[in-house]
């Protein structure tokens, strides 16, 4: 199972509310300041992560960087030291495969419609994107196309005499993928059967975020905030709703269920409820969001179990905490090793192991640290620093930038 990375933040406690929430907004990690307090973290704390392995920056980065990768084109994904990148440049858009290691093109997908391709997520060995042309009388054709991401070769899922002007596959589960889709008949989720059928489609916005998570499609509408549950097999709902506190809450998806602020009684007051995907309540929980890095965004998700522990910021892939929140009167983060707080920092990026992580100082330039806050590199300017594939990416004059590992 491969799900796409998304993210995703929540309030928990006084000043950390607002510091999840502007985690949600800038699409970054926790941002810490002020006394947040919380309880200790016991010694052998071990928490559970589950999705995509690339959501943690590679070790190798332990040692710093060993150059970039910089591209004019649009940064789609990385696997296995690949990146998927869309070619802007020649009327017909296409997607093209680069070895990070070497900087060899490795293929360029061949499309059928001048029209070209859309930019897609990479899920595990292959991506899923779709082509639309319309024709002298105005009818449109569009093809959903499965790309092995080793060989660059096209496989034809799907076709229809409709136009798709928007497909973003999230998930596939063996044959099956799972995308959001805005064509004629409207937004709609799509589960594609592999072999040329939509095996079922259900109406969903097409701007929503989706997850596969134990054999359900977790989904919820960025406008509106509700939030949708359906069967994986067969696209029945299996739970819907709203927060039942605030509509401004967003439900918070775990890989065993969902939380929801149940009873906000004040910014610093509420009460916090899990649920399994069938919407049968579990019980009340210390806070309504997992560990801040990496999260739902990145595509990693935790145990309902894990969410009362709120104070963690950050865990290795091994879900072993890295940071959290400091007691007393320290402000940013403690390191869960070491003891060493990082005040005022931007959390970025955690690696693997839990020994380095990268942090953005507010005004200056994103830093490669140690645990004991040594500084190991200083990244070059960029807009943005995300961890995608295990590397470190950003964005430079409206192109991509890949920072290589040392190590």
């Amino acid at each position: 199972m491969t799900t796409r990375r998304t993210r995703r933040a929540a309030a928990f406690a006084a000043a950390s509310a607002a510091l999840a929430l502007t985690a949600m907004l800038s699409g970054c990690g926790l941002i810490s300041g002020g006394n947040s307090g919380g309880p200790d973290v016991p010694a052998d704390l071990v928490l559970h992560p589950s999705g995509d392995e690339g959501a943690w920056m590679l070790n190798g980065y332990s040692a710093g960087t060993s150059g970039e990768w910089v591209s004019d084109d649009m940064l789609c994904g990385i696997r296995d030291g690949i990146a998927i990148h869309r070619d802007l440049t020649d009327r017909a858009v296409t997607l093209i495969a680069t070895d990070l290691a070497t900087g060899s093109d490795l293929w360029r997908l061949e499309t059928e419609t001048p029209g070209g391709v859309n930019c897609a997520p990479v899920l595990d060995d292959r991506l899923y994107t779709s082509e639309s042309e319309m024709n002298a009388n105005g009818d449109y054709r569009s093809i959903v196309v499965r790309v092995d991401l080793a060989t660059g070769e096209r496989t034809n899922i799907y076709e229809a005499p409709i136009n798709i002007s928007i497909l973003t596959a999230f998930a596939h589960e063996g044959e099956t993928a799972y995308a959001l889709a805005a064509a004629d008949a409207g937004e709609v989720l799509l589960a594609f059967d592999g072999a040329g059928q939509i095996a079922w489609q259900a109406p969903m916005s097409a701007v929503a975020e989706c997850h596969l998570l134990s054999g359900h499609i977790a989904c919820v509408d960025m406008m509106t905030t509700e939030y949708t549950i359906l069967d994986a097999a067969t696209g029945e709902i299996t739970a819907s709703g709203s927060s039942p506190s605030d509509p401004n809450d967003l439900v918070n998806f775990a890989a065993d269920g969902f939380a929801l602020t149940t009873d906000r009684v004040s910014f610093t007051e509420a009460t916090y409820t899990g649920y399994d995907f069938d919407g049968n309540e579990i019980g009340e929980l210390d806070s309504a969001r997992g560990p801040g890095m990496p999260s739902a965004l990145d595509g990693v998700f935790y145990e309902l179990d894990d969410f009362n522990y709120w104070t963690i910021a950050a865990v290795d892939s091994a879900g072993t905490p890295v940071l959290k929140l400091p007691g007393g009167l320290d402000n940013g983060l403690d390191s869960v090793a070491t003891g060493k707080n990082f005040p005022d920092i931007e959390l970025d990026a955690v690696s693997a192991d839990g020994q380095t992580i990268v942090t953005a100082p507010f005004g200056a330039p994103a830093l490669i640290l140690d645990l004991d806050a040594n500084t190991i590199a200083e990244l070059p300017s960029g807009d943005g620093i995300r961890t995608i594939g295990g590397y470190l990416t950003s964005t430079r004059d409206s192109g991509s930038v890949v920072y290589l590992p040392a190590g």
